[in-house]
């Protein structure tokens, strides 16, 4: 019975992660469109797409929606979308030679996501963190989350393309931020091998299942590519 649960978790497992695949690009790339905005709080992953069926797709498998990130325009520079099977994590980028690049170590070529306007007039941000093993790079139309994931550890990558408009109301900063700053020395506690998220008691709700906790400081964890439980938020 046991055995039975387990092959059923692992299968869904694997049909959530399949999802983003199944509906790749089905939309028009050629109509203007809102950009729908997710995170994944297991992978720590933010995802984009033009596709809100995807969108909806996603949120059903447990990714948060964090609402439209920007509008892209109907015509202009397209912008490819890949995938790292090995990684589980998505890259979005102009530069068709950094497509190619990709393609050859291994990364599968989506195709064509969306466009970025031709005009520098809304220009979004990319950002990187060599710590994080999936969600390495954040893309973002809000100038100050950019500032505060530099802050913390982010390496700003300069401009990737450019929106047609912005949402009435941009997304918050999200994840990796945290809703309040490391505090120099502040101890806190992650489960290695059990998802990207640090603690700040060995008694939180998400430490509940751990196997192993490991203490280090908060600048550490968040340097390591940990991000702030939930609960603790």
């Amino acid at each position: 019975m046991k055995m039975k649960a387990l092959k059923n978790l692992f299968l869904s497992l694997f049909a959530a992660l399949g999802l983003i695949g199944s509906f790749a690009l089905a939309e028009d790339a050629t109509a203007a469109a809102n950009m729908y905005r997710l995170y994944n709080p297991n992978s720590s992953e933010h995802f984009y797409t033009a596709n809100q069926a995807e969108s909806k797709s996603l949120q059903q498998a447990g990714w948060h929606d964090e609402g439209i990130g920007w509008i892209a325009p109907d015509h202009g520079l397209p912008v490819y979308r890949l995938y790292n099977q090995n990684a589980g994590d998505h890259h979005y980028t102009l530069n068709a030679a950094e497509r190619d690049l990709l393609k050859q170590v291994g990364w599968h070529d989506e195709g064509l996501a969306w466009y970025s306007a031709e005009s520098a007039a809304l220009p979004l941000y990319r950002l990187y963190n060599p710590n994080a093993l999936a969600g390495s790079h954040h893309y973002t139309l809000n100038a100050a989350e950019k500032e505060q994931l530099k802050t913390l550890g982010w390496h700003d990558e300069g401009i990737s393309w450019y929106a047609e408009g912005a949402p009435p109301a941009q997304p918050e900063p999200s994840t990796p931020p945290t809703t309040q700053p490391p505090q120099v020395g502040r101890r806190v506690y992650v489960a290695p091998k059990a998802g990207r998220r640090y603690h700040f008691s060995t008694n939180c709700q998400g430490l509940k299942n751990a196997h192993q906790i490991s203490e280090l400081s908060e600048k550490e964890a968040i340097g390591q590519g940990y991000t702030l439980c939930g609960y603790e938020k």
